[in-house]
């Protein structure tokens, strides 16, 4: 296997942390920007079945009246780790 890797130096270390780096940064953006159109997709189903509703109210397939404060507060948590974890 050293073979395979060749000279290992302190050049070629950084240059793999910073290709590391790089890669987990595009990881986490198309991440949430999967999550952004997965969100984009749910909503748009919520429209096309709520789009005959007597009430003419879209009725979301996920979210309940009183889960409104417990996703806010999820989505809080979650960033509160982001920051952690970045600095």
């Amino acid at each position: 296997m050293a073979e395979e890797l060749g000279k290992v130096d302190a050049k070629k270390l950084v240059q793999l942390h910073t290709d590391v780096k790089r890669k987990v940064n595009e990881l986490r953006r198309l991440e949430c920007e999967a999550e952004g159109i997965a969100d984009d997709a749910f909503f748009l189903e919520d429209v096309i079945n709520s789009r005959n509703s007597r009430d003419k109210r879209i009725r979301s397939s996920f979210a309940h009246p009183r889960e409104g404060f417990w996703k806010a507060f999820e989505t809080l948590s979650n960033y509160l780790v982001l920051l952690r974890r970045t600095n």
